[in-house]
């Protein structure tokens, strides 16, 4: 007969930090619910098992031959901070996981025995459903089973079962568990998206409840980490409709990624280097979204001092500016910053004009001078102190003096969320902040 076994796969053991932190994380509670990721790569296994650590997941163990990771978590993490995973491809809800001995299990008998495989399901997945309703927030309405068997030709897996009965069997028994779910054959028209594998060594069920939300390294020219692209562009909290502007935006990484985030906004990059626009529009012409979201990103050249868009006509500016080491150096890119204070006091739109600007520490002080910050019209909201890679930075949030008092609507001009925990804690990871995975329905063309 199989065994079940505790979602701990006998090819790989879990490092053993990676151990140790699990055992003392205090996620572990009568309302955690288990769950599994998969990933392209075995050398993504143990950093994924790390950041599960790192976010107060536990009963954390791996499978490196199927590049998976097991864990529980509570259903807030779930809800929060699971989909901020990295090297992650699908995040799933556990159904159940049995390891199996090929050789004894009588599900690879003659007949198969289909009772057992049945079983589990009807024992396993109501539970499952709950759970996900739970974090979903409303109960299921369809479902979808994806069933697939695993093995060498000669394998008793391969043999022993039928593929299409295989699936037969399979949705008989997620019908009978979930009397008033419909069955659709379509997982993308499916809220219930359910795959089953039956390999030689495991038989294992899960829901799929997050997906990568657009494939990795999509830009053929790197910028701005992804990371922290994502971490200005929330902190500027973009809204439907605005006209957000790069004053410096060498290949528009920051923007292609701001765009996938949201979409709904206006972007223009401006750049004074030909070679740098020619790497931007290229980075724009693969965005992931395709034509439709390139579309809302225009690029021209300039010089951030004397931008080339007109009086009060943008909303916002997030802006990567340059620190010294591959562009300008201290003393130029100083000047640089107070003739770009002076431009956007200029161009930001009242009354919700505001700017989230990333640069090194020590030629940073500019953007936080009284004097000159009152000179362009601008005050100073807040300056965060980011460690990145080996440099120390600061994360500066300006407005314009004229949006005293807040706008009508009271909608806070900045979202603080990534600032507070990424600056807050200099040995927190900033890029645990950035929401990789999606709802399966949200992901985008991975064009």
């Amino acid at each position: 007969m199989a065994t079940a076994a505790s979602s701990t796969s006998s090819d790989a053991s879990v490092p053993g930090d990676m151990a140790t932190a699990s055992a003392d994380a205090t996620a572990a509670s009568s309302t955690s619910v288990p769950g599994y990721v998969t990933t392209n790569s075995p050398q993504n296994v143990h950093k994924i098992g790390k950041q599960l650590v790192a976010l107060g997941c536990a009963e954390i163990s791996a499978s490196h031959r199927e590049r998976k990771v097991f864990f529980s978590a509570p259903h807030t993490l779930y809800r929060e901070r699971l989909a901020a995973l990295y090297g992650v491809e699908r995040l799933f809800l556990a159904v159940f996981d049995h390891e199996i001995d090929e050789a004894a299990c009588s599900l690879f008998g003659a007949p198969p025995d289909w009772p057992l495989l049945e079983g589990w399901l009807a024992s396993a997945l109501p539970r499952a459903a709950r759970a996900w309703a739970d974090i979903v927030g409303a109960p299921p309405a369809t479902w979808s089973l994806d069933a697939a068997r695993r093995g060498a030709k000669g394998s008793r897996c391969h043999s022993s079962l039928d593929k299409v009965e295989l699936q037969h069997r399979a949705r008989a028994s997620v019908a009978a568990a979930l009397p008033g779910v419909q069955h659709v054959r379509s997982d993308e028209a499916a809220d219930l998206a359910l795959h089953l594998v039956v390999s030689p060594v495991r038989v294992s069920a899960g829901i799929e409840l997050l997906t990568r939300r657009v494939r990795k390294g999509y830009l053929p020219h790197k910028g701005l980490h992804h990371s922290v692209s994502w971490g200005l562009a929330r902190t500027a909290a973009l809204r439907p409709g605005e006209v957000v502007i790069d004053a410096c935006c060498g290949t528009a990484a920051l923007l292609v990624e701001a765009s996938v985030y949201f979409p709904e906004v206006h972007y223009v990059g401006v750049d004074a280097s030909p070679e740098q626009l020619a790497k931007a529009a290229a980075n724009v012409a693969s965005h992931p979204r395709g034509a439709a979201a390139a579309a809302r990103l225009t690029l021209l050249r300039g010089d951030a001092g004397a931008l080339p868009v007109r009086r009060r006509s943008v909303d916002a500016c997030v802006c990567d500016l340059p620190f010294g080491r591959q562009h300008g150096d201290a003393d130029s890119n100083r000047v640089l910053y107070v003739r770009l204070l002076a431009e956007l006091g200029c161009v930001l739109r009242p009354p919700r004009g505001r700017a989230v600007l990333l640069a090194m520490g020590a030629t940073s002080e500019a953007l936080v001078d009284a004097s000159v910050l009152e000179a362009a019209g601008l005050v100073l909201h807040a300056a965060v102190p980011l460690r990145f890679g080996s440099m120390d930075c600061r994360m500066v949030l300006l407005r314009l003096a004229a949006a005293a008092p807040p706008p009508a609507d009271d909608t806070p001009l900045f979202d603080e969320g990534f600032a507070e925990r990424a600056g807050g804690d200099p040995r927190h990871s900033w890029k645990l902040e950035k929401p990789v995975l999606v709802p399966r329905a949200a992901r985008a063309p991975a064009g």
